[in-house]
């Protein structure tokens, strides 16, 4: 598997562990979808005789698709505008980054996503998340001079801030049931980090948040 990405079926089951939970729900990033592309890929090549046993395996969508009938996915605005300009890259002179049918699966997944953040009660506000991500994304590159130069990205900072204020979140058809876990999916130091930082800090206002990489 290239760059030490997890393959399909580590990366599941990373996931799926977490369904015993009440109310469980993952936020993707772009570097996230990107290793997930990279892995269906992988499999679809490599894998010979276990293509039938695992067709969900084989491409992105039917991956991403067999995921969230199980628990919801969760991607950002920002991250969708990343998406867009991955789906303009080109690895070759035959194959885009992100095919125009990954990207269009984001599409759906960010609108879902709009109107389920919309809907929610919070125990804090979005502001308050916001700031403490903030804090986050500045805490969580501490001890690494590389990271702490490049910084947080702003989309990265919306997915803590979210991903922040998920975890304090009541679902809408069951007021006494909050999300947890917040499943922060990312190949990313900013981040896997940033969401750890959330985890311990803030006297564990955010510890339903769980960082999952998708490398090694």
């Amino acid at each position: 598997m290239a760059l030490n990405v997890k393959s399909p079926g580590k990366l599941e089951n990373d996931l799926l562990k977490h369904l015993s939970h009440a109310s469980p729900i993952i936020i993707l990033d772009t570097g996230g979808l990107i290793d997930i592309v990279q892995a269906t890929r992988d499999f679809s090549l490599y894998a010979n005789g276990k293509r039938h046993l695992y067709p969900h395996y084989t491409r992105a969508t039917s991956f991403l698709k067999n995921l969230s009938s199980k628990i919801p996915l969760f991607i950002t605005p920002k991250t969708y505008q990343e998406i867009q300009k991955h789906g303009e890259m080109r690895l070759n002179s035959h194959e885009v980054e992100l095919s125009q049918i990954v990207v269009d699966y984001a599409l759906g997944a960010t609108l879902s996503s709009a109107r389920l953040i919309g809907n929610l009660t919070g125990e804090s506000n979005f502001d308050e998340a916001r700031y403490d991500a903030h804090w986050a994304s500045l805490e969580g590159s501490i001890g690494n001079d590389k990271k702490m130069n490049e910084k947080c990205s702003d989309t990265d900072k919306e997915i803590l801030s979210v991903a922040a204020y998920l975890s304090t979140c009541y679902k809408p058809e069951s007021p006494g049931q909050k999300i947890n876990p917040v499943l922060v999916v990312s190949p990313d130091f900013h981040v896997i980090n940033g969401s750890k930082f959330l985890r311990r800090e803030f006297d564990e206002k955010y510890s339903g948040i769980v960082p999952i990489s998708t490398r090694e």
